[in-house]
Order: structure tokens, then C-alpha cells, then sequence
């Protein structure tokens, strides 16, 4: 269930986050900010591996600190950014 989910809410993730930027920031800029977001996606994603070298190697493959310091970061920026 969980892959079929994500397999279709895939699909609205790109749409709706390239509507959201031209109601916010318009058409002219568009371009440069849609390609800064992809672009920092891009970099972020790259993190994956070393969140899962820690959690192999520093916490025995315990996934809970990773989650809870990933938790608390997305608690501190959207407090911050809303």
C-alpha cells in the first residue's frame, strides 16, 4: 500500500511545487527559482549516505538518533520559517 501511495503521490509533488513557485516569486523568475530548489534537492539527497554510514557505523544500525536529530531539525526550520 505504501509503495503504491508514494508511486502516486509522486506525481503531484512536482507539479504542485512548480505551482507553488510561480505564485509566489511569478513567471519571471520562475526558472532561477525552480532550478535552485531542484538544485538544493540535488545536494540534500546527497546527505542520504553519510545519515547512513552514521546510523551503520556510529549507532549499531540503530535508526532512533538519526530520526530524532532529523525530526528535531525539520521542528526547528519550519518554526523558524513559519
Amino acid at each position: 500500500m505504501t509503495v503504491i501511495l508514494f508511486a502516486i503521490l509522486r506525481q503531484l509533488y512536482y507539479p504542485a511545487m512548480s505551482d507553488y513557485a510561480t505564485k509566489v516569486f511569478g513567471f519571471k523568475t520562475f526558472g532561477q527559482v525552480y532550478g535552485m530548489v531542484i538544485c538544493l534537492s540535488g545536494l540534500v539527497k546527497l546527505s542520504r549516505y553519510g545519515i547512513y554510514a552514521l546510523t551503520l557505523e556510529t549507532f549499531q544500525g540503530n535508526p532512533t538518533p538519526v530520526n530524532i536529530a532529523l525530526a528535531a531539525l525539520g521542528f526547528t526550520v519550519g518554526v523558524v520559517w513559519v
